[in-house]
């Protein structure tokens, strides 16, 4: 499974690692950090990308876009989840018509797309909680975030393609930098 993602840069990667960290002192949950990198998600395959189509489409994408000033403010939970707990990404007009173009450019590439990251159904968040939280503990656990105060002006500014392994941890492929293209 591979996806594409965009990470928080600092200081929001520090704080949000350590909401993970909080959240797994007092909550025993780990999913989440297995990612390695609090991110935001465009798009997910169950299968892998054509890399030598991707690539390269992604690189001259990445070329020409600017930081997107983006709002994270409070916490949500997906509705039918037993326990997703994520940080809410406010969709801005720039967010949607980057990730609409992002689906329609890289999608034929990709090995059975994941329909939930689809511009109609796509919520962009970043986890907080994924799934190892047991149900009835999942009110305390977004009130104690809800605590935290989480307003949050962040610059989108790069794409990362994330390697997902059956062992349920995620490795940083491939990383693009706005304005600049792929890093090497």
């Amino acid at each position: 499974m591979q996806s594409v993602v965009s990470a928080l840069p600092d200081p929001f990667e520090q704080q949000a690692l350590e909401l993970w960290e909080l959240l797994e002192a007092r909550f025993g949950t780990r999913r989440a950090r297995t990612s390695l990198l609090p991110h935001m998600t465009w798009q997910v395959g169950v299968g892998p990308y054509d890399l030598q189509k991707v690539l390269p489409l992604i690189d001259e994408i990445s070329r020409n876009l600017q930081p997107i000033p983006t709002k994270v403010i409070g916490v949500r939970d997906f509705p039918g989840e037993s326990t997703v707990i994520y940080l809410r990404v406010l969709k801005n007009n720039h967010l949607k018509s980057l990730h609409a173009y992002l689906w329609k450019l890289i999608t034929p590439w990709l090995h059975e797309p994941s329909l939930l990251y689809s511009p109609h159904n796509w919520v962009p968040h970043i986890a907080m909680v994924w799934g190892d939280l047991e149900t009835e503990r999942k009110f305390e656990a977004m009130r104690f975030l809800d605590e935290k105060d989480v307003n949050w002006l962040i610059p989108i500014d790069n794409f990362v393609i994330l390697d997902h392994q059956s062992n349920q941890t995620a490795t940083c492929e491939y990383r693009f930098q706005f304005g600049k293209g792929m890093l090497k």
